[in-house]
């Protein structure tokens, strides 16, 4: 479960300290980039300043990540899926982040992109407020219901965020496609806190 932590220019894959200590429900992360410098101004104003043209370059970061990936994630996945955001923040954002940034990466890897299979069931704190990981996994404990057809469940799931800090959410988001029949996850994200 080795998880992609950028360390300045060079993306390398590592298994870091909480990894080894609790396996995450996902198989690894990709990350495009350390959340700092321009590609954290471009999250940011993707995510509060209402510029859905930030999301191509986060896109571009993303999918130069996953054909970077020694062990091809991509190739293995037969979905994209964006993190769901709750419909009051996507009223008040207008869209959904991940999900600009996930239909750019569908698109860039053929693959098809489906938002319907994950929904975000309640409203949790933003993460950002939560002060330790602990705190942050119980904020968004049961957030997330998959709603997979039986009919057309993916065995491998690509799940595409902005960004990503301790995991909770990857985590949550993992074990509800998990738990409706996904037997793999793997997370990709613009950029991963460091």
């Amino acid at each position: 479960m080795p998880v992609a932590r950028p360390r300045s220019a060079r993306v390398r894959s590592v298994r870091c300290a909480a990894c080894r200590g609790a396996p995450p429900p996902f198989r690894r992360t990709v990350a495009g980039a350390a959340y700092d410098g321009l590609v954290r101004d471009l999250v940011l104003r993707l995510k509060f300043g209402r510029d859905a043209l930030s999301a191509r370059p986060l896109a571009a970061l993303v999918v130069a990540a996953l054909r970077r990936a020694a062990d091809a994630p991509a190739a293995r996945a037969d979905c994209v899926v964006p993190l769901p955001l709750s419909p009051r923040r996507r009223r008040e954002r207008g869209f959904n982040q991940a999900e600009l940034i996930a239909r750019r990466v569908g698109a860039a890897l053929r693959l098809p992109v489906r938002p319907g299979l994950l929904a975000r069931v309640r409203d949790a704190p933003p993460q950002s407020l939560a002060p330790t990981r602990l705190a942050r996994r119980e904020a968004v404990r049961g957030v997330f219901l998959a709603r997979v057809p039986r009919s057309s469940r993916p065995r491998r799931v690509l799940l595409v965020d902005d960004v990503m800090t301790t995991g909770a959410t990857a985590e949550a988001a993992s074990r509800a496609l998990k738990a409706a029949g996904c037997a793999e996850v793997i997370v990709a994200v613009a950029a991963r806190a460091v």
